[in-house]
C-alpha cells in the first residue's frame, strides 16, 4: 500500500499559469481563472466564453481578452509538468515564459495584443477625460450613440450606477449599445432610467436576483422582450417609495395649527 501511494505521488503534475496573475481576490481572481481555463483545456472540457465570464464573474468582453492571453501563453508553454519542477501547491510560476499582458498598463503595447476584438471604437462621456473604450459596433450605430446626447445620458446613468456598486468599467458592451440606441430611439429614456434605478437600488426579489446573478447591463432589463415588465415593476415600486413621504406630508399639514389674523392699529390685516 506504501508503494502504491508513493506512485501516485510522484506521478502528481502541476498546471502552469501565467506569472504575475494576483491571486488575492479569492475565486474571481485571475490566477484562479487562468488555473480553471488551462486545466479545462487540457482536459478538453472547455465551456464557453459566456459560461466562463459568468462563472468568473467577468464581463464577457474581459473575459475574451483573458482568454486570448492563455491561448498565446498555451501555445508557447508545457502547461503540464512533472513533479520538482514546480512550487508544491500545485501552481507554478513562469516567469521566464509567458509576461502576462493582463496586467500591464492599458498604454503598455504588448506583443500579445488580442486582434480578434480590437479597441478601436470609444465613447466620450461626461467630459473629455472620461473615454470609454467599447465593443466594436457598425459605424451607423456607433455614430448615431456619440451623436445622441440622450444616449450618453443613459449611459452615464448606467456608468454611475455601476461602478458605484464597486465594479469596473473594463469596455461598454456591444449589446448595452445597441438596446442603448433602441431605446432612445422609441422615447423611452425617462423609462430606462427608471429601469435601472430599479435594478440597482431596489430590495424587492427580482432586482435583488438580477444583481445576484450578475445581470445589471443595460441589456438585460431594457431589452424590448423584458422591458415593458421591468418599467411596470419598477414604476410601482417608486410609487410605493413616494407614498409614506406623501403620507408624512399630508400628516404634517393637516396637524399644522391654524394661525387666527393679526391686525395692525388702524385695523388693516398683517400679512405674513
Amino acid at each position: 500500500m506504501k508503494k502504491i501511494a508513493q506512485e501516485k505521488a510522484r506521478r502528481k503534475g502541476y498546471i502552469k499559469v501565467p506569472q504575475g496573475l494576483p491571486i488575492s481576490q479569492g475565486k474571481n481572481s485571475k490566477a484562479e481563472a487562468a488555473y480553471d481555463w488551462l486545466a479545462l483545456k487540457a482536459l478538453n472540457q472547455l465551456p464557453s466564453q459566456r459560461v466562463l465570464s459568468r462563472k468568473w464573474g467577468w464581463t464577457l468582453y474581459k473575459t475574451r481578452q483573458f482568454i486570448a492571453h492563455l491561448e498565446v501563453f498555451n501555445q508557447s508553454s508545457n502547461i503540464f509538468q512533472s513533479p520538482g519542477t514546480g512550487s508544491a501547491g500545485g501552481v507554478e510560476d513562469t516567469s521566464n515564459i509567458f509576461q502576462s499582458p493582463i496586467n500591464q498598463s492599458p498604454s503598455t503595447p504588448t506583443e500579445a495584443a488580442d486582434v480578434s476584438m480590437p479597441l478601436n471604437q470609444y465613447i466620450t462621456i461626461g467630459g473629455e477625460d472620461n473615454k470609454y473604450a467599447c465593443e466594436e459596433v457598425g459605424e451607423d450605430l456607433h455614430n448615431s450613440i456619440i451623436r445622441s446626447a440622450d444616449c450618453k445620458r443613459l449611459l452615464g446613468a448606467w456608468l454611475d450606477l455601476y461602478t458605484g456598486a464597486g465594479h469596473t468599467v473594463d469596455c461598454i458592451l456591444a449589446k448595452d449599445l445597441g438596446v442603448c440606441s433602441s431605446v432612445v430611439r422609441q422615447g423611452n429614456l425617462d423609462g430606462a432610467l427608471l429601469v435601472l434605478d430599479w435594478l440597482y437600488n431596489c430590495l424587492r426579489s427580482k432586482p435583488k436576483y438580477l444583481r445576484e446573478q450578475g445581470m445589471i447591463h443595460i441589456c438585460n432589463v431594457c431589452h424590448k422582450k423584458v422591458y415593458a415588465e421591468n418599467y411596470s415593476l419598477a414604476k410601482a415600486w417608486k410609487s410605493d417609495t413616494l407614498k409614506p413621504v406623501e403620507q408624512s406630508t399630508n400628516n404634517n399639514n393637516i396637524n399644522q395649527p391654524t394661525r387666527e389674523p393679526r391686525y395692525d392699529k388702524r385695523g388693516f390685516l398683517i400679512k405674513e
